[in-house]
């Protein structure tokens, strides 16, 4: 089955199961490209899958040295639901520090609701404490990371999806010098 057959999403079973069987399937992309695959609806031996955004999304895999500007999420508004993960790469020895410019993700700021975006070393997000975050403004904090990988997931969950979008500014950490002159030196 190709992907790109499944742009509207995919739901099994096409016709109510009428016994016990297992079913495999195999989903073709197109060479060079990653896809995320996401459940939307699991309930009485029936699910609902694809429709994951990936389209939506824009590049998943990005480099840092690319996003000079600032990185905007979305191009264009979201049509739909979603969750987006993105990986970002920088040049190798490199950590950074990530901050949000713009941010209009849910309604809620503290807990989130079925809206936010998660920062992370670990691409599993697995991180304790992890940087989770929703609202309407930008967070104060920022991000920091310990390599030149981290990992950037949007989740839509809620019906707000064409409001949802943020920017953010990425920056090396790699260069911070502290100098110390010596007492003896006059400073003109």
């Amino acid at each position: 089955m190709k992907i790109s057959d499944l742009a509207g999403g995919w739901k099994v079973p096409q016709k109510a199961f009428t016994k016990k069987l297992t079913c495999t399937y195999t989903l073709t992309g197109d060479a060079g490209k990653t896809y995320e695959f996401a459940f939307t609806d699991l309930k009485n031996n029936r699910f609902l899958g694809g429709g994951s955004g990936t389209d939506e999304c824009g590049t998943t895999d990005l480099k840092i040295s690319d996003l000079a500007g600032g990185w905007k999420v979305p191009q264009k508004a979201f049509t739909k639901k979603l969750t987006c993960t993105y990986t970002l790469t920088g040049d190798a020895g490199k950590t950074y520090e990530f901050a949000f410019i713009d941010f209009k993700v849910g309604t809620e700021a503290n807990p989130c609701g079925q809206d936010y975006v998660e920062v992370s070393n670990k691409a599993d997000f697995s991180e304790n404490p992890g940087y989770k975050k929703c609202g309407q403004s930008p967070p104060a904090d920022k991000f920091s990371s310990t390599s030149n990988v981290f990992y950037v997931k949007l989740v839509v969950g809620s019906n707000d999806f064409a409001k949802t979008r943020f920017a953010a500014e990425i920056k090396s950490e790699c260069c911070f010098f502290i100098v110390h002159l010596p007492d003896f030196l006059p400073l003109h």
